[in-house]
């Protein structure tokens, strides 16, 4: 209007003038200054989509909007020239243009602020503040193929676009006519001027397509109108085909020029159209970009039986359906019910051709992702097998421990593998219950085996060999034997040894490698003392301990049956004292349950002894005594060393034999 207003002045002034040459130079000046309006406005466009202005333009720029700016200057409040100047340089470098940053607040400045605040969802004031300065700092620059544009520009920057899919508006215009096919389909070609005018010339302003539910961009961008004009249909272009489209419409403009107005005035609406679709498309291509990692992510991570259904949530919410039915899962996977939710809010951004490629790709993926989670499934159907397969023993016990830590966990929801780790620990208490069971009805048997009576038939059998005294031996020791073949045959067959490992009194116990089998047959294994006389085997004196009552008669029945009746049976420590004489061969035998306190501590009750030795080991200890007596009479502390140490081995202290014949 202002223009208008401008050239009527002028008019009005020529028309007063008397001079004739005057009024057409004015006229002459009048034309050239509206070219230049209209020129410096369009090359104003061209800079905001080649993110370039040359210094000629700006000064243009500035000549065709100065009768503008001296009709009204409003007043600019004053900032600190620092933080304007920040500000300004923080503008340029996300492509907001604000010129060179000179710290002045002023319409450019404001109109930036303006742009930047709506693209960022911010408070729009225009206003310069220290907030703003923080929100520029951390908003990531845009990559060198974003492109700069003038705060006159439309607020949306410039980005590569990608493709889109255009559905028409609400707009009643419809083309006349498709234009003829001039490019070979599915190549781009850029046509001549001539071909391009008849497609400029359908633009109208306001009539838009829908690229995508929030998308729109000029109807001029139809799919039936660039497909056979430029190959390839504008919703499949990309950045450098939109710049390559927008440079060659303003060079038909330009070529235009003064000759053709309609031609001009057509190239340049059709070239603003062609800048704001290129910007429309930036969301596309951004949330395009986004939806496509999402769908990456979703389909690479790590196996879950839950996982197929999140696949098919996803494929929902690019229908553009409400996928949240669905999203109740494990919370192991809770983000990637998160990206599904992302993708239904990606939807409204993506081209119809978009969503289906991607509902494609989630389709290819699927069989792979239901092969892993049946894997999985399998492989946690066997570990469930082998937990009720786990023995009731500490071993199975051991096993259901390895269990809870098994791979297959991991591959599995937190829920399941609780609950599996739960199967486990019931098993677990299963098993301890029935151990316990079974070890109290081992210790019942044990205490019931323990208390059980002892019959001595058994080990009498193992001790007594020969039918008669004559031929008596216990356990392959016989009277008259040399004491080392004695000593050999206590070692090798009975498995004793020395008792506390010294000679002295050749008394005999058992040895740590019969310690189980006595255990079992609830034995101490005894003690064998060897009584000699002349390096032979006088007397055999054997005693052993039971830990449990004995049967007392056992000995006497069984001893009569094999070596004949006893000749003599008296009753002696609470048992049955038995005596065999055959000629100058003596044995006894006594089994009784009454023992010593001592032994009765360590858990034993009855007692087996037998002792067997001939007449001539008698006599034997009937002359040591009488030599024991007469040192003691004579020799009491006039003795010498051989004879004290004598008297210490075969003595009592009070005189006579230490030892004695029999029980």
């Amino acid at each position: 209007m202002r223009f208008y207003l401008l050239v009527a002045t002028v008019l009005s002034f020529m028309y007063t003038t008397a001079s004739a040459g005057f009024f057409d130079d004015m006229v002459n000046q009048t034309r050239q200054a509206t070219g230049q309006i209209i020129e410096g406005t369009v090359e104003t466009v061209d800079s905001a989509i080649n993110g370039k202005q040359t210094e000629g333009q700006k000064a243009q720029s500035a000549q065709a909007v100065q009768p503008a700016a001296k009709t009204h200057q409003p007043s600019t409040p004053a900032y600190d020239r620092q933080l304007v100047r920040d500000i300004q340089t923080a503008l340029n470098e996300h492509g907001y243009n604000t010129g060179t940053p000179d710290g002045l607040y002023g319409p450019g400045t404001r109109r930036a602020i303006t742009a930047y605040q709506k693209d960022s969802r911010l408070a729009v004031d225009g206003k310069p503040s220290s907030t703003l300065l923080i929100s520029l700092q951390q908003t990531p620059k845009p990559d060198a193929v974003s492109q700069q544009r003038t705060p006159s520009a439309s607020p949306e920057k410039l980005t590569p676009a990608s493709p889109a899919v255009a559905q028409t508006a609400s707009s009643s215009k419809v083309p006349e006519s498709a234009p003829a096919s001039l490019a070979t389909p599915g190549t781009f070609t850029l046509p001549g001027c001539d071909a391009l005018q008849p497609w400029a010339a359908r633009y109208e302003r306001g009539d838009m397509v829908e690229v995508t539910p929030r998308v729109q961009f000029t109807s001029l961008l139809r799919p039936e109108l660039t497909g056979p004009l430029f190959g390839i249909p504008a919703e499949r272009w990309s950045h450098d085909q939109f710049s390559s489209v927008y440079k060659k419409i303003i060079a038909c403009r330009n070529k235009a020029g003064k000759q053709d107005k309609t031609a001009f005035n057509q190239f340049h609406q059709a070239a603003k159209g062609v800048g704001k679709g290129a910007k429309a498309m930036v969301r596309v291509d951004r949330f395009r970009e986004r939806a496509a990692k999402t769908v990456d992510k979703i389909l690479e991570h790590p196996a879950s039986p839950e996982l197929p259904k999140l696949v098919d949530a996803a494929q929902t919410a690019l229908r553009g359906e409400d996928p949240t039915d669905a999203l109740s899962v494990d919370p192991k996977l809770a983000y990637v019910a998160g990206d599904v939710r992302n993708l239904k809010s990606y939807s409204d951004y993506l081209t119809e051709q978009d969503r289906n490629e991607l509902i494609a790709r989630l389709e290819a993926g699927k069989a792979k992702v239901a092969a892993a989670s049946s894997a999985i499934e399998k492989e946690l159907a066997d570990a469930r097998k082998s937990i009720a397969a786990a023995p009731a023993t500490e071993a199975g016990l051991r096993s259901l421990q390895q269990l809870t830590e098994a791979p297959v966990l991991e591959k599995v929801g937190l829920n399941e593998a609780q609950a599996f780790r739960q199967e486990v620990q019931q098993r677990q208490r299963e098993i301890r219950t029935e151990i316990n069971r079974q070890q109290a009805l081992k210790q019942a048997e044990a205490e019931a085996e323990a208390r059980r009576p002892i019959d001595l038939g058994e080990r009498l059998a193992q001790l007594i060999r020969g039918r008669d005294l004559e031929e008596l031996s216990l356990g392959g020791l016989s009277l008259g034997m040399p004491e080392q073949r004695a000593v050999s045959t206590l070692k090798r067959d009975w498995n004793f040894d020395y008792d506390g490992g010294i000679s002295i009194n050749n008394d005999f116990v058992a040895t740590r490698p019969i310690f189980p089998q006595l255990k079992k047959e609830r034995r101490n294994g005894g003690k064998v003392h060897l009584g000699l006389m002349d390096d032979k085997v006088g007397q055999i004196h054997y005693v052993e301990y039971y830990k449990a009552m004995i049967v007392s008669t056992t000995p006497q029945a069984w001893l009569t049956k094999h070596i004949g009746a006893p000749d003599k049976v008296a009753p002696a420590q609470g048992g049955r004292l038995l005596t065999w004489k055959r000629g100058d061969l003596r044995l006894q035998v006594l089994a009784t349950n009454q023992i010593d306190q001592v032994w009765r501590f360590a858990n034993f009750e009855g007692k087996l002894v037998i002792s067997f030795w001939n007449e001539d080991y008698e006599e034997h200890l009937a002359d040591v005594g009488e030599r024991c007596d007469k040192l003691l009479e004579e020799k009491r502390g006039r003795g010498n060393m051989s004879e004290a140490m004598w008297f210490g081995l075969n003595c009592g202290l009070a005189g006579g034999a230490k030892e004695h014949a029999g029980i």
